[in-house]
């Protein structure tokens, strides 16, 4: 007779239930590795998204970037942009410079006593802010251009015995803090004693203080502000201006004037920086297109993730590739210009890599009048077909906009249906686990009666 261990009913019956859901089990397992493939599937699929998102970008190049040159930094630099090319010859006499003014040296009013103190002299003993302190009162300044700046001053808490040092420093304040023109400082002389001077916060003329007004008092300077603005030459024709930078004489030509002396500026197309962005178009084209062909390599030894997407996904690659190498008419100035890339050195080799020669896109460039101006115009309208190609490839109903959709929604059903299937599963080990203890407890008494009967029946 079989011995039912009481003990271990519980452990036998999860080990039969569990030979019982071995098929349901089987099934659970069987989705799981679908939608773990499924899943790697739809990972490559992201990585071909980045990838186009990638060399998408690389589809961006300056045709239009100039190198300029000084043949003397120290005497002027230059920065160009738009259409400029050609040399201008530059001449600096002068640099623009900023007005530093003695306030003392100003006309009208005995400013030299106005504006010479000592630092413990008081109010009382300068006329001139005697009037001013214990009121607010307005300070004008005229510039050189015309235009003026006027400031309130608030001098009401002092009086006539305050120290005229500590006046002048709370004038000053005030002034520094609402001037957009002008800072205010006092100047210490050799014996001591000090003055007020002021420096301009712009250079040139136009900047340049050309008189002080305290209300109804009027303080002029009589220098000639002109010594302030720079001047100099360019091609030989005369020029004066406040700033040392200027842009205003050749169209898209910012010129800065850094000392005296001669230069030659010369503005010319930066190739360089043509060569460097098709190259870096080539080789983001390249890496897209050798991993994409990994990823969809159907050799059995060494199999892409999207093998089975392999003509779908050449589509794509073929695309981008007839987009590139067909030849095009390009409009430049009102005239078309036959071009293929072939001619700037673009090409595929039997394997389908792309490769650029830029010795031949340097020839070209450097050998064509109309060459940038064609090359521009050719890969404004290449680019732009090669973009909108790349967004409906990835758009919902695109090529791999439809693929990734596809994946992840057969991901999701699969998901649906394995926790369907593991609901019903639990459902049907529950109803298992109470029908085997059922059992088990029937078994368990018909061993314990059948043991009492042999009792009952044995022989001493």
């Amino acid at each position: 007779m079989v011995n039912f261990d009481p003990t271990q009913v519980q452990t036998n019956i999860q080990k039969y239930v569990d030979t019982l859901l071995v098929y349901d089990k089987k099934k659970i397992t069987e989705l799981e590795n679908r939608q773990s493939a499924l899943q790697q599937k739809s990972s490559a699929v992201s990585q071909v998204i980045s990838l186009l998102s990638s060399f998408s970008s690389s589809l961006s190049v300056n045709f239009d970037s100039l190198a300029v040159r000084s043949t003397n930094e120290s005497v002027a630099q230059a920065t160009a942009s738009g259409k400029i090319s050609g040399s201008v010859s530059i001449n600096v006499d002068r640099l623009a410079s900023y007005q530093v003014l003695d306030w003392t040296k100003l006309s009208g009013s005995d400013s030299s006593s106005a504006f010479h103190f000592d630092s413990s002299s008081q109010v009382s003993a300068n006329s001139f802010w005697s009037s001013l302190v214990g009121s607010k009162f307005n300070i004008t300044f005229e510039l050189g251009d015309g235009s003026s700046e006027s400031i309130e001053v608030d001098l009401t808490r002092f009086s006539q015995d305050s120290v005229l040092s500590q006046v002048l420093d709370d004038f000053a304040f005030q002034v520094n803090a609402h001037s957009s023109k002008v800072r205010l400082y006092k100047q210490k002389l050799n014996d001591g004693t000090f003055i007020l001077q002021s420096s301009a916060l712009g250079s040139g003329k136009n900047n340049a203080i050309k008189s002080v007004a305290f209300g109804s008092m009027i303080f002029s300077n009589e220098e000639d502000l002109s010594a302030l603005d720079a001047s100099f030459t360019v091609n030989g024709y005369s020029y004066t201006r406040s700033s040392n930078t200027f842009s205003d004489i050749i169209p898209n030509l910012t010129v800065t004037l850094k000392g005296i002396g001669s230069t030659m500026v010369t503005v010319s197309s930066d190739t360089s920086t043509i060569l460097q962005g098709m190259s870096n178009f080539v080789q983001s084209f390249k890496a897209f297109s050798d991993k994409l062909r990994g990823l969809i390599n159907v050799d059995p030894s060494n199999q892409g993730a999207l093998a089975s997407d392999a003509s779908t996904l050449r589509q794509v690659l073929d695309g981008i590739r007839t987009r590139l190498m067909s030849a095009r008419a390009v409009n430049v100035d009102g005239v078309e210009y036959g071009f293929n890339p072939s001619l700037i050195g673009i090409s595929f080799d039997e394997y389908g890599t792309i490769s650029l020669d830029t010795s031949k896109l340097n020839n070209y460039l450097s050998s064509n009048v109309k060459g940038q101006d064609i090359l521009r115009n050719w890969w404004a309208d290449v680019s732009s077909d090669i973009r909108k190609y790349i967004d409906k490839a990835l758009g919902s109903n695109g090529t791999i906009g439809r693929l990734q959709s596809n994946y992840n929604s057969s991901i999701k059903g699969i998901s649906d249906q394995i926790k369907q299937l593991n609901a019903q599963m639990e459902e049907k080990r529950a109803t298992l686990v109470s029908q085997m203890g059922v059992i088990f407890n029937s078994l368990y008494q018909y061993q314990s009666m059948f043991a009492q009967m042999n009792s009952y029946f044995s022989v001493s």
